[in-house]
């Protein structure tokens, strides 16, 4: 007799009728049953494991990443291995249309209509106006400074429109706010222009000493 035994005893009463349940043969570990429930506990706990690991680290080895540029280590306006970047990167941060940007039900109706709303999960999301566009251009060609690696950093303010977006019971639930920001952009060569291909985020204040200024080589 082993410790899997005891289960012989185990009883149900139902309906004034005991019931008595042969456990064993699931947790007799030499069983076959046996070893398949083991089997398959062991396989849900990896499963656990690994699911645990890819939300904390995430999938990417890194990081649930929105909009995850090319990181060269030395310069910007290097040559993309993409040549879709740029466009990716007007879709997500210019506005496309003229709209009251003052309405938050002008923003949720652009956020669904573009399929943005609730894009980056918890994390706001800044946009620039379609007016702007050769002014963020710009910064990839002389009118920004080097930040680190290909990112550069605008030598003017814009006007930036941070958003919080959601899907809640089908509808896109918004709130937002405007201010001037000096820009940060990821700057890479696509077809012979040097063009921002990555939001890396906005500062308030310009770098604090004068830096080498972003251009192609």
């Amino acid at each position: 007799m082993g410790w899997w035994r005891d289960a012989e005893d185990i009883s149900m009463n139902r309906g004034g009728v005991v019931v008595k349940r042969d456990l064993s043969r699931f947790m007799n570990p030499l069983s076959h049953s046996g070893v398949c429930v083991m089997v398959w506990m062991k396989s849900a706990v990896v499963l656990m494991l690994f699911v645990t690991l890819v939300l904390s680290d995430g999938w990417d080895k890194g990081t649930f990443s929105y909009d995850k540029p090319e990181m060269f280590p030395d310069k910007p306006c290097q040559k993309s291995k993409k040549n879709n970047t740029y466009n990716i990167f007007t879709q997500r941060h210019i506005l496309q249309v003229d709209f009251d940007t003052n309405s938050i039900e002008a923003w949720a109706k652009y956020l669904t209509t573009k399929k943005l709303c609730g894009r980056t999960k918890t994390k706001p999301q800044s946009f620039l106006h379609y007016k702007d566009t050769d002014r963020i251009k710009g910064i990839c060609n002389n009118r920004g400074t080097i930040k680190e690696k290909n990112l550069c950093i605008s030598d003017e303010t814009f006007d930036v429109f941070i958003v919080q977006s959601s899907v809640k019971k089908g509808k896109c639930e918004v709130s937002f706010s405007k201010d001037k920001y000096y820009v940060i952009v990821a700057c890479d060569v696509i077809n012979n222009r040097c063009l921002p291909v990555h939001y890396d985020g906005q500062d308030k204040n310009r770098p604090s000493k004068p830096g080498q200024k972003c251009k192609p080589a």
